[in-house]
Parts: C-alpha cells; structure tokens; sequence
C-alpha cells in the first residue's frame, strides 16, 4: 500500500536500465506505459513523472488481490527485458485541420442523407 492506502507495486531497475528508462519516462511524462508479458497486456499506468534513480511504483485503479496478482507475475518473470517502442507519433497542426474538415463534411453529407 501506498502513502495514500492505495494498493502499489513497487519495482527496481539495473544499472543499465535504470538510466534509459529514466530518459523514457523523462520525455513521456503524461503518456501511457503499458507492462506485457508474453504479449498479453498486464497493466496500463500514466507516466506521473521521470523514474530516475532506478525505482517507481506502479499504481492504480486495481484491487489489492490484483496488485498482488500482478506483483507476483513480474516477480516470477523478473528476467532481462527490453524496452521497445511499439509507437510514436509526432502531430502537425495541418492534421487536425484535416479531421475538423472531415468530421463537418460527415456531419453535412449524414444530414442530406
């Protein structure tokens, strides 16, 4: 548990880890980070802020039977692992135009229909 009483997983990283997630999480404060293992998708936390140092917690909306769930699936895989990024997406100001102009062309085109 948490200061806050709420259930937590706390996590450590290695050396080398410990500063390429810092520099991960430093440029993605406010985004997804999603945990998988073997492909299947175990957690989804917010990055609240850098994790430098080489620990952070992972907390959430989640039971303490599932917190406990999960901390016991990491533990039981806590194996070398990568950090990949599956996705990133940089967006200009011209695409939002694009779907504004889109949506009011559907909205119109729904109307006459």
């Amino acid at each position: 548990m948490d200061e806050l009483n709420r259930p937590a997983i706390a996590f450590s990283l290695d050396r080398e880890g410990a500063p390429r997630f810092g520099t991960m999480t430093g440029s993605n404060v406010g985004r997804d980070l999603a945990v998988l293992l073997d492909g299947r998708v175990q957690s989804v936390a917010v990055i609240e802020e850098p994790i430098t140092g080489g620990e952070g917690r992972i907390v959430g909306a989640f039971s303490s039977d599932e917190a406990a769930d999960l901390a016991l699936v990491l533990r039981s895989r806590a194996l070398p692992a990568t950090l990949d990024y599956l996705e990133e997406r940089t967006i200009g100001a011209s695409l939002g135009a694009d779907s504004i102009r889109a949506g009011l062309i559907a909205v119109a085109v729904f109307r006459l229909a």
